[in-house]
């Protein structure tokens, strides 16, 4: 990589600069890399940049300023115990030089042209090794230290360059990165250092370190077969441990191994958890490269349980702190011969259990680290834990009380084996539910809504979808219809929500009528009843009043009425016209002509489309004539008074009202005489008639029709 920096950058650490040759020794924690003595030394604050503020890249292998390779400090110690950045005394510097005749810009890459090299330690005699990582060759560094000043730049900078090498032979090298440039022009040379600037000496002792071989490798030629040179970078510090001390004794373990082997270094030199078992174990033998436990004894176990099922990739992947949170293998594992279980998949507080062996064998014990206790009941079985839940904790927290099938059974396992299928909620499930529903309604296959986690709706066919803490709702293809249909094309939105997720544009409720959107949980029915009555003018000839103003249009969510849009279509059965209404649910029809007509109502949800209809019988009629004008004369005499009136031919018959509760009937009121004598005088009576022609229709008259109706006696 080219890095560069500012002139008055330089002119601050001007007395901290080194010489040219010293630069390319210095590599990587240099100005070929952008890293400056204040990112790593007290600032004038006093803070200071720890190593893991850079090295944090947990697989290793990317050498830059923002993501080096992972470190973790060993029993305590610094980083610099082992390391020193500045330098590396206990090796030749520069490792090889040599010229360069041009390079090469690749994709990712850059290789340079070799004129000539030269090995100034043998180590580093193969070009061919420099890549395989695998001896001293690891983390080799390619530097061109160029330390000039370029002043075509604004400000002026220094430029160096530095990169990994992943591939050499001969001729040529090639180096992580793409690089080009006029700053490569300025020179020919470059220098190959070790990148990992073991220090020396460690401990007051010192150390040789070649590669990871080296690290502890007995040489055998002590006593009893011990190290005679206890001088590697392990060796070195371990004076008092159970293994390796640099004394040369109790080089028996694991003698002539690879320390790394089974301490490896990004876990701060810790066992590895396959140093005593498979990790993880699936074979039901002890050791063996993947079985039960063997250093230092074997546990009882006969079989290796479901961990091929949680741990590895043709299973679900589970990481070892989804069932030994806080045990295995962060804490110490070591001699000190725990089985730890804890259940990190688990929210906080909650109190799970594991059921082991009932004859753990010596030295063995159980230890239960978090919210998880060990009993050895011998059932082999865990309770409360959320992968073995019916999944209520996404959204409620609580996990129900199931328990999981024993460590040992033989898969795969039925749905059944840790929740109800088809699902439902039990008793220590607070959630609503509308699982049962959809079963009721012939959707009981899970694939239904879950199609990727399941397609036949009977094994799990993507297990990265299932027990992962959420809810992967996703549609099937298609959803079963009415029989004259057959399957349908389904395609819903599902969006969560821990008190019941909503499921919105879905084909299968739009189908079926049903609301849009839909709210888990919530038992909904949709409406849509018309209701329609009518009524005939008395005044319009064929004309009606057809009213759906008391139709239902609403959703029934849980017992509760909520209001929803409807629309109205019209058929009256008949030609005419509307003449008055609101265009909605009220509309005055005009027939053409004279008749009995069948009249329909179609109601339509808006948002569903739910539609259903009524029809009605009406009759259309002419209105008859109005009654002709009658003019009602009175004469008095005395309290006598007598009353005419001239009546329409039709009138067949006359009701007459004389104002003092008492009346008379005439049948033949064009000819009879109509009179009365009031009892009592001195005052104003108020007569009233009805009259009925031979259709039976009724008139009344009164004082307000006419006057005359009026009269006075003395």
């Amino acid at each position: 990589m080219k890095m560069k920096y500012t002139l008055s950058a330089f002119m601050i650490l001007a007395g901290l600069l080194p010489g040219r040759a010293a630069l390319a020794a210095q590599s990587p924690h240099w100005l070929e890399n952008n890293i400056y003595c204040l990112d790593c030394h007290s600032d004038h604050q006093g803070t200071t940049t720890a190593c893991t503020d850079c090295h944090d890249n947990d697989t290793g292998g990317n050498y830059s300023k923002l993501d080096a390779p992972a470190v973790e400090s060993h029993a305590g110690f610094s980083c610099v115990t082992c390391h020193d950045p500045h330098t590396s005394a206990q090796c030749t510097l520069p490792l090889v030089t040599g010229s360069f005749s041009g390079y090469q810009v690749g994709e990712q890459t850059t290789t340079f042209t070799i004129n000539a090299l030269q090995a100034l330690d043998p180590a580093w005699s193969d070009p061919a090794g420099w890549s395989a990582k695998s001896g001293p060759e690891r983390g080799l560094i390619l530097t061109v230290a160029l330390g000039w000043l370029d002043n075509s730049r604004t400000p002026a900078e220094y430029v160096d360059y530095s990169a990994e090498v992943v591939a050499a032979d001969a001729t040529s090298i090639t180096v992580q990165g793409t690089h080009a440039g006029s700053a490569l022009s300025g020179s020919q040379e470059f220098s190959l250092i070790f990148g990992q600037l073991i220090a020396s000496p460690i401990n007051g002792r010192p150390v040789v370190f070649s590669g990871p071989a080296s690290f502890a490798a007995s040489d055998g030629l002590g006593a009893a077969g011990g190290d005679a040179s206890p001088d590697g970078v392990c060796q070195v510090c371990h004076s008092r441990t159970r293994y390796w001390r640099n004394d040369g004794s109790l080089a028996s373990h694991n003698n002539g191994q690879d320390c790394t082997t089974c301490h490896e270094h990004q876990s701060g030199f810790n066992a590895n958890c396959d140093s005593c078992h498979g990790n993880p174990p699936v074979v039901d033998a002890a050791q063996g490269g993947d079985g039960l436990v063997a250093v230092p004894a074997a546990t009882g176990s006969v079989t290796a349980g479901a961990h091929a099922l949680h741990a590895t990739g043709a299973g679900y992947s589970f990481g070892c702190d989804s069932c030994h949170a806080g045990g295995m293998p962060a804490s110490p594992i070591s001699d000190n011969n725990r089985i730890q279980l804890g259940f990190g998949g688990n929210p906080a507080g909650l109190m799970a259990n594991y059921d082991g062996q009932a004859g753990l064998q010596a030295p063995y014990t159980y230890e239960g680290t978090g919210d998880t206790t060990v009993t050895g009941g011998g059932s082999l079985t865990c309770s409360n834990v959320y992968c073995h839940s019916n999944g209520a904790w996404v959204s409620t927290g609580i996990v129900n009380s199931h328990a999981s099938p024993s460590w040992d059974t033989q898969g795969p396992l039925s749905c059944g084996s840790c929740h109800p299928y088809p699902m439902a909620t039990g008793a220590d499930d607070p959630r609503k539910d509308t699982h049962a529903r959809h079963a009721m309604a012939g959707y009981a296959d899970c694939r239904t809504c879950h199609y990727q986690t399941t397609t036949d709706g009977a094994t799990i066919h993507d297990r990265s979808r299932h027990a992962n803490r959420v809810y992967d709702v996703v549609p099937a293809p298609t959803f079963a219809g009415r029989a004259a249909d057959g399957s349908l094309p389904l395609a819903f939105t599902y969006s969560f929500a821990p008190g019941g997720g909503s499921c919105s544009a879905n084909s299968c409720h739009a189908y079926w009528g049903y609301s849009d959107p839909a709210r888990w949980g919530v038992n909904s029915d949709l409406v849509v009843t018309p209701y329609v009555s009518a009524l005939p003018s008395l005044t319009e000839d064929r004309t009606i009043t057809f009213d759906a103003s008391r139709s239902s249009c609403y959703e029934n969510v849980d017992g509760v009425a909520q209001e929803r849009v409807c629309s109205y279509s019209w058929n009256f059965g008949g030609s005419g016209s509307v003449v008055g209404g609101n265009g909605a649910n009220t509309m005055i029809y005009q027939y053409g002509s004279e008749g009995s007509y069948t009249a329909g109502l179609t109601l339509r949800e808006s948002l569903t489309g739910k539609t259903s209809s009524a029809t009605l019988d009406v009759t259309a009629e002419n209105v008859a004539p109005p009654p002709a004008v009658v003019d009602f004369a009175t004469t008095v005499t005395g309290r006598t008074v007598k009353l005419s009136a001239a009546l329409p031919a039709d009138v067949v018959r006359l009701y007459v009202y004389w104002g003092d509760g008492k009346k008379n009937v005439y049948a033949s009121p064009a000819t009879a005489v109509m009179t009365h004598t009031y009892s009592a005088g001195g005052r104003t009576y108020t007569m009233s008639a009805t009259s009925y022609d031979a259709a039976y229709h009724k008139v009344n008259y009164s004082v307000a029709d006419d006057p005359d109706l009026s009269v006075f006696i003395p």
